[in-house]
């Protein structure tokens, strides 16, 4: 409540966000802008899950950590999406290119469709 107070949300405003929020896990970078995790997305699921089930939760992890580095980008300098998800898929890429992350080759396309919306071709 204090934090969105202190961005001049109206108490109605920040009661009704924090309604809205409420399932989701937050935490900031540096303080700045809030990051909030869906749980209940099925993205996430599918990640808890092969995190949990699959032989690969190193992998399942270094997807959720692209995910939260592409909202780093946002929080770190108010990064556009086009450059968010350019940073995001430069480090699958790169790990995908050192062995580390070997089945995100379908995450890693869809990424690049969606980076197509947003930058351009």
């Amino acid at each position: 409540m204090g934090y969105l107070l202190a961005w001049h949300y109206s108490r109605d405003a920040a009661c009704e966000t924090i309604k809205e929020v409420a399932s989701f896990a937050e935490f900031t970078v540096d303080r700045h802008f809030p990051i909030f995790v869906n749980a209940s997305s099925r993205h996430v699921k599918r990640i808890v899950t092969s995190w949990e089930r699959s032989g690969f939760p190193d992998q399942a992890a270094r997807v959720m950590a692209s995910d939260l580095y592409h909202e780093y980008q946002h929080a770190q300098g108010g990064a556009d999406e086009c450059r968010a998800l350019t940073a995001q898929i430069a480090l699958l890429k790169q790990w995908r290119d050192a062995h580390l992350l070997t089945i995100a080759g379908p995450y890693i396309s869809a990424k690049e469709t969606e980076s197509r919306r947003f930058c351009g071709p």
